[in-house]
């Protein structure tokens, strides 16, 4: 059988288990090449990642996503076709921007629950379902 999801990012071990199907899922952090990506991703039902540049093949790819933002602006950086493919989270106010390796207000990123994440990932693959697409 194929991998229907791909968890890339931050809190993925516990977004995964929360998906349900060990068997069903791919934890790509940090063990997954760069020139990989397109392949794998490209075959994915639904991605679910950070603002990162794993995000953005998706995007390219139209494979179904599921981002989160805390510090870019989706307006900005997030996708910009294919709205029915691609659920955006994120709060207002978004982090201001920076540029340090640390960020100075994990709360904004901590402020999104994996269970949020589970179920946009399942609103996701059920509203592809029943469009055919």
């Amino acid at each position: 059988t194929g991998v229907d999801v791909l968890v890339s990012g931050a809190r993925v071990r516990r977004i995964a288990a929360g998906i349900g199907d060990p068997a069903r899922v791919i934890e790509a952090a940090g063990v997954v090449g760069i020139a990989d990506l397109p392949a794998l991703i490209g075959g994915l039902d639904v991605l679910v990642s950070a603002d990162t540049g794993t995000a953005h093949v998706a995007y390219a790819t139209g494979t179904p996503s599921v981002t989160m933002f805390w510090r870019g602006d989706p307006a900005i950086s997030g996708p910009i076709h294919d709205p029915d493919r691609h659920v955006v989270i994120a709060r207002r106010p978004l982090c201001p921007p920076c540029r340090t390796r640390t960020c100075r207000y994990p709360s904004c990123a901590l402020d999104v629950g994996v269970d949020e994440v589970v179920v946009a990932v399942r609103r996701l693959l059920q509203r592809l379902c029943l469009s055919g697409g």
